[in-house]
């Protein structure tokens, strides 16, 4: 963290991407029908046509000296294949923190890229590395902050279908918000879990 703030005034932006504790005002059964839907969509999807749609999330709940901690994650990328097994993509993921009755949103559009380290086969695990760019931004109890930052990650699809994999993935992840001309830099990990669609 940079800009002369002491942690009483900045915790909130320490937190907005990853730790423990973010959650989403959305329901909890949001990401599964985001999840049901893209079941639902495959049905009509031709194989091997080069897009993909991924929808992955993670949740947390956690307590410290009395105070409760609830975290939501969400995410949707939608990719094309630029050549075999390497895919470009675009994303957003939202972020949100419960803490103590203080509440966090963040917003994260991501860009980059996802490489496949084999084809998609049924029942078969395929590892992958993906790397974004990204533009973020937060709002704590009326305070905003923006910036850029990165996220780079490995993971392993299992193909349910030759077109729908479960999906787990760890990622590391660096931010530089600014937020009323202070700098803060936020550096992060999470696992996800998720599903992609091919068509």
């Amino acid at each position: 963290m940079h800009g002369g703030q002491s942690c009483a005034s900045c915790g909130w932006l320490l937190q907005i991407i990853y730790p423990k504790g973010m959650h989403m005002k959305i329901k909890k059964s949001a990401l599964a029908v985001l999840v049901l839907g893209m079941f639902a969509a495959t049905s009509a999807m031709a194989v091997g046509e080069g897009r993909e749609i991924t929808v992955s999330g993670s949740m947390d709940n956690t307590s410290s000296n009395g105070t409760s901690t609830s975290s939501t994650y969400v995410n949707a990328a939608y990719g094309v294949t630029i050549q075999p097994q390497l895919v470009g993509r675009v994303s957003v993921s939202l972020i949100s923190s419960d803490s103590g009755g203080s509440t966090t949103g963040v917003t994260v559009l991501g860009g980059g890229v996802k490489y496949y380290f084999g084809p998609g086969v049924k029942s078969a695990w395929v590892p992958f590395a993906l790397a974004d760019l990204t533009y973020v931004t937060a709002d704590s109890s009326g305070t905003s902050a923006t910036g850029y930052g990165y996220d780079v990650g490995v993971g392993a699809s299992n193909f349910i279908t030759e077109s729908v994999s479960f999906d787990i993935s760890a990622k590391l992840t660096s931010s530089t918000l600014d937020a009323s001309g202070t700098t803060y830099t936020s550096d992060g990990s999470r696992v996800e879990f998720g599903f992609t669609a091919r068509f």
